[in-house]
């Protein structure tokens, strides 16, 4: 299979922190991971989806750990908040233990649950993780990217192609045909992959949401889960899909909350603190996989079409998003991410910030860059050209090129490392 490029970070917390939890969305490769792991370190894994473990758990939470756990080995406990009494018998264990690494693990599908438990039970005690979906760089089992480089825009300036261009532009079109579930992508068929699609909210998400939030309204949901897929990269507007979906906006915000929560989409905020007045303040949307989006449609899809039906651009930018924050959380960049609108039209798709510097980046599916793109940057370095070292405009190009002062225009498989 793929190796994660958050086992290195992984191994390192684990001897570093007295508890670790991770979390992630259904189908993401959690268990593959943590059961991997556990074998690899001579660990234990359980699973509290098994009913005999769970009830055996929930009569005597901290005799089950004790006996249970071999000393100075990982032990897993997935799907944790099936057994909310674990919680305190980690927090008993781990208080005895310290401030020696208890090298326990605390797993969840979504991170709702289980971060409200942590507030409970374990704060201060625990570090966490997140899984996402395979990323571009882990195809290649490499686990940097140049994330870190974007403040200082002459590091990134002497391109070296290792590989053609053709394999380059193949493997972003099966990313945004296909997205990075590792099932689909293990299996690289288009019936598999079509069909897995179609399955995916039935099977994985609605009984997560079901279980987690006691949803009731099930139609609603799923709904409001496709009309969400198809305003990828769109500011919010919840009345407009309140209609739609015949529920209140007020639904519509704790379906979006949901959906967070299982860790499908974000919200990313708008860029605040301003001189800039009339500042729009609708947050956008991104869900954090390609296939959420083309799971909405009911239909396969080539480029072209989703090209027709005006989807392929916001695909790419969601896509790119969510590689920027895989890449910020498995790298430990530590980025605040937010978006810059203005009621004049002035945008900037993502505004990255660290250490009180930022960086404004526009993502564009184009082979070619026009004058008119750097607009909403430029509008950006009006107001902020003191605390931003370098702009840039993410695109599916091959070559790296200055646009103007502190411009530039980056291919995509650079920023991330792959080529």
């Amino acid at each position: 299979m793929f190796q994660r490029a958050i086992s290195n970070k992984f191994k390192e917390l684990l001897h570093t922190f007295r508890c670790l939890s991770l979390t992630g969305a259904r189908q993401v490769g959690k268990t593959f991971f943590l059961r991997n792991f556990a074998q690899e370190t001579g660990g234990t894994y359980w699973s509290f989806d098994d009913p005999l473990v769970r009830e055996e758990a929930n009569r005597d939470a901290l005799g089950w750990l004790t006996l249970n756990r071999k000393a100075g080995k990982p032990f897993v406990i997935d799907e944790a908040i099936k057994c909310p009494e674990i919680f305190s018998a980690v927090k008993i264990t781990v208080d005895r233990e310290d401030p020696v690494p208890t090298q326990i693990i605390l797993a969840s599908s979504g991170n709702y649950l289980l971060l409200r438990q942590i507030r409970e039970s374990l704060a201060g005690r625990v570090v966490l993780l997140k899984l996402f979906t395979l990323s571009w760089p882990e195809l290649h089992d490499r686990s940097n990217s140049r994330l870190a480089s974007l403040w200082t825009p002459n590091e990134l300036v002497n391109l070296k192609r290792m590989r053609g261009m053709a394999e380059i532009d193949r493997e972003r079109e099966q990313f945004l045909l296909m997205g990075g579930f590792p099932e689909v992508r293990a299996r690289n068929n288009l019936q598999f992959t079509t069909e897995w699609f179609h399955q995916y909210f039935a099977t994985y998400v609605l009984p997560l949401a079901v279980d987690l939030f006691q949803i009731a309204k099930q139609r609603s949901f799923e709904r409001t889960f496709y009309q969400l897929a198809l305003r990828t990269a769109q500011l919010l507007n919840y009345s407009d899909i309140a209609t739609t979906c015949d529920i209140s906006s007020v639904t519509v915000k704790n379906y979006i909350h949901y959906l967070t929560a299982m860790m499908l989409c974000e919200e990313v905020p708008q860029f605040f603190p301003s001189r800039i007045k009339q500042l729009v303040k609708s947050p956008k949307l991104h869900m954090l996989d390609p296939a959420l989006v083309l799971a909405s449609t009911g239909v396969s899809f080539s480029l072209s079409t989703l090209q027709d039906r005006r989807l392929l651009g916001p695909i790419y930018e969601s896509w790119i998003y969510s590689e920027i924050e895989k890449a910020s959380h498995y790298e430990s960049q530590y980025l605040q991410i937010t978006t810059f609108h203005t009621q004049s039209q002035s945008e900037v798709d993502l505004i990255l910030m660290q250490n009180q510097k930022m960086i404004p980046i526009e993502i564009k599916y184009k082979k070619k860059i026009a004058r008119k793109d750097l607009s909403g940057i430029k509008s950006w370095l009006e107001a902020y050209d003191e605390q931003t070292p370098a702009a840039y405009i993410i695109y599916p190009g091959h070559e790296i090129q200055q646009l103007g002062d502190k411009i530039w225009a980056l291919p995509d498989y650079f920023l991330f490392g792959v080529e």
